[in-house]
């Protein structure tokens, strides 16, 4: 529901007041172009959650990215079992080969 400054203030009892308010979206991905398309319409100013919470985003970002590299390698690991070869021994370094007969 949008309504006018002046309707708001009479209806809270604020005359002159303005306190901030929330708008519940339906879709909370689009809450960055319905915070800009408001403050078009109204003038004032209008931050969606997601800039509010800019660092709260950013980490449920890197939660996500997280989270995808271990499935990843949790995959790889499955494989290289299927296929017979030790996990552990997939990451130790190989011992140099020496040939007979040959010295540097």
């Amino acid at each position: 529901m949008l309504t006018s400054l002046r309707h708001a203030q009479a209806l809270f009892a604020l005359p002159g007041g303005v306190n901030p308010f929330e708008l519940k979206v339906p879709d909370v991905f689009e809450a960055q172009a319905i915070a800009a398309e408001v403050a078009c319409r109204t003038g004032l100013q209008a931050d969606s959650w997601m800039t509010i919470n800019a660092e709260l985003l950013a980490g449920l970002s890197a939660q996500s990215t997280s989270k995808s590299l271990i499935q990843f390698f949790v995959v790889i690991r499955h494989r290289l079992v299927r296929r017979g070869v030790r996990p552990d021994a997939a990451v130790q370094p190989r011992a140099a080969h020496h040939v007979r007969g040959r010295h540097p």
